[in-house]
């Protein structure tokens, strides 16, 4: 989160598994606050560059990030990316992700700017995008001004985290 309260950068970090050989890349699809094709940034450090795609119809970048080699079954890639945003005077309030399969856990870390401290941050779950969460908890920020959620076991639903901001 920047000091004008807006997310410009996602790190992602995720571990797959190969449920059949010869899979090359990950598919990756990420919705936008502010789409322009021209203000988004999506890098992988290692291998070849992603092949990204921008889907305005839906509000979506799509990138297929390279493996680096074919996966065997069963065998497991550690894939890091990032994504980048230029702001056009929005503001964030959220940040969520749809999990389309179960997973043994899931991490989601906010940075907060210290010029840019929500007032309340809660973590929702909902069972699909758009509808009200089905539940909201609230996470209080640490000394280094983040909030997380993890939850184990988790389940293939949308888990984010929400923010207010002051009024000023």
């Amino acid at each position: 989160m920047n000091e004008h309260r807006w997310i410009e950068e996602s790190r992602v970090t995720v571990v797959v598994r190969a449920v059949r050989s010869g899979v090359r890349h990950l598919t990756v699809v990420h919705s936008l606050h502010s789409p322009a094709a021209d203000s988004i940034d999506l890098t992988a450090p290692c291998g070849p560059a992603p092949a990204v795609r921008f889907l305005p119809e839906v509000d979506c970048v799509a990138a297929d990030i390279p493996l680096g080699r074919a996966l065997a079954r069963n065998e497991t890639a550690v894939i890091e990316y990032t994504l980048r945003s230029v702001c056009d005077g929005g503001v964030s309030h959220q940040h969520e992700r749809r999990v389309s399969a179960p997973l043994q856990a899931y991490l989601l870390h906010m940075r907060f700017h210290p010029r840019a401290l929500p007032s309340t941050c809660r973590r929702t779950y909902r069972r699909q995008p758009g509808t009200e969460p089905e539940y909201r908890d609230r996470v209080p920020l640490d000394a280094a001004r983040t909030a997380h959620l993890m939850p184990a076991k988790c389940p293939p639903d949308v888990h984010g985290l929400e923010w207010e901001w002051p009024k000023e």
